[in-house]
């Protein structure tokens, strides 16, 4: 089975939040390894999501940081933006399903 391009970023997405659950200790797990593009992704569709905006902060890790030898720390709230991230998650979810039963 082939994937969208939408269902691609959406499994790596949950991927990624698996990753993130288990890497709340600042001291074992750099902030630097963590990113989403999710964010981008429902902006394209027309979804608001003012509420998920502290997300948006990761996008820049995604893009950047994540690749940065000397990246300054954030003190990122893992735990809470883990809990926005699983809401961003089932938004998409919701689109891809609603996207891929329109064109079935």
């Amino acid at each position: 089975m082939v994937l969208s391009e939408p269902e691609g970023l959406l499994r790596i997405a949950m991927v990624d939040l698996e990753t993130a659950e288990a890497s709340t200790d600042p001291a074992v797990f750099r902030e630097g390894a963590w990113g989403f593009w999710l964010l981008l992704l429902l902006g394209a569709e027309g979804v608001n999501t003012d509420d998920l905006q502290p997300l948006a902060q990761l996008t820049i890790y995604a893009v950047q940081f994540r690749y940065d030898a000397d990246a300054a720390a954030m003190g990122l709230n893992r735990e809470a933006l883990n809990l926005q991230v699983k809401e961003l998650i089932a938004r998409v979810e919701a689109l891809v399903v609603r996207g891929s039963e329109a064109v079935s």
